[in-house]
């Protein structure tokens, strides 16, 4: 909260034309701040969402066994799409983390923490590798990645 007072009290300066230039870079830092973590509080709000109604909207099949005409057993069909749906939000989520807040670092523990879940998917692989080669010192470890995509 105290971010969103301090953006309020120097929008207020900025406005009427009190502010020094220092506090104007300060203002305008905050105001990217707070966008960052909108972006990220949307992205998230709209992962829960879709993750609810996967849970609402799971599939039962019944399976008659014959045991009797009446006798049905229900049983919950494995959900192809839930796989990937997954690794799209931990796609996405790596995106947010990497080009929107900067932090690559932290978008690669994410995708490494992915492909603990979902070992060998080359998504996940392939975006891992990317990641890894903006950075002149771990260009070795991007090379591997790529080889394990390709295969």
């Amino acid at each position: 909260m105290k971010d969103l007072v301090e953006l309020q009290q120097l929008q207020e300066k900025v406005d009427r034309g009190e502010a020094s230039a220092p506090e104007r870079q300060e203002f305008i830092t905050l105001l990217q701040k707070a966008q960052r973590h909108g972006e990220i509080a949307h992205y998230l709000d709209r992962w829960e969402s879709e993750v609810r109604e996967e849970n609402e909207a799971s599939v039962v099949v019944e399976n008659r066994v014959d045991r009797g005409p009446n006798d049905a057993v229900p049983v919950e069909a494995p959900s192809i799409e839930d796989d990937v749906s997954r690794v799209q939000r931990y796609l996405g989520l790596a995106d947010v983390y990497a080009h929107q807040l900067g932090k690559v670092e932290e978008a690669q523990r994410i995708l490494r923490r992915a492909l603990e879940y979902h070992p060998g998917e080359p998504k996940l692989i392939r975006r891992l590798a990317d990641l890894l080669a903006l950075n002149r010192a771990s260009y070795p470890e991007a090379a591997k990645f790529y080889s394990l995509a390709l295969q």
